[in-house]
């Protein structure tokens, strides 16, 4: 679910994305968030072992705006 956002925050190309999305879609995947996304988001930050290899600096307001993109359906 988090895949393609998380790929588009780091600048991996478009076209890839979209086919993810799409394969997600059709695997009947779910982009419903269930929870509180501050708290989702806080809880994130936490666990540093996702964030310390990723390729950009992750912030909160970061991790934020990816669970609200995947709510919406962006």
């Amino acid at each position: 679910m988090v895949l393609p956002y998380a790929l588009e925050f780091n600048g991996f190309d478009a076209g890839v994305i979209k086919e993810i999305k799409g394969i997600l879609r059709d695997l009947k995947l779910g982009r419903e968030v269930k929870g509180n996304i501050e708290e989702m988001a806080r809880i994130v930050m936490e666990d540093k072992k996702h964030l310390s290899n990723n390729p950009r600096e992750v912030t909160y307001e970061d991790v934020v705006n990816i669970y609200e993109k995947i709510k919406e359906g962006v």
